[in-house]
């Protein structure tokens, strides 16, 4: 600050700058208390539904440069020869829409915040 400035202005703590992911994460944390969500427990899933939001922005990003039955295709081929357990559950890796598998990621996840207590 300059000496110049006006004093009031000189005195006055400066405000942290609001970022995008700041008020994300905010507005986050009021949904979580708001659901009954412990504050420790609300640190820690804001934390985890910021990583699930950028593995699913990457997969996604991944898929839209891949064909999905090429994908399919693949996964069933190497599920068959060396993983019968990821054969069993195949169908269901693709199966639902995405806006229905991300609801569902979302439930569970809030639900286990809710109901699972840190350690």
């Amino acid at each position: 600050m300059s000496v110049n400035e006006p004093r009031s202005r000189r005195e006055r703590p400066a405000k942290p700058a609001l970022t995008r992911k700041g008020i994300v994460v905010t507005a986050v944390k009021v949904l979580l208390a708001e659901g009954g969500v412990p504050a420790a427990r609300a640190g820690w899933a804001v934390d985890v539904l910021l990583l699930l939001a950028t593995a699913t922005a990457a997969e996604q990003s991944a898929r839209d440069r891949t064909d999905k039955a090429d994908e399919e295709a693949l996964v069933a081929a190497v599920a068959e020869a060396l993983h019968p357990h990821l054969a069993w559950v195949g169908d269901e890796l693709f199966s639902g829409t995405g806006p229905q598998r991300l609801g569902w990621t979302f439930r569970a996840l809030l639900s286990g915040t809710l109901h699972t207590p840190r350690p």
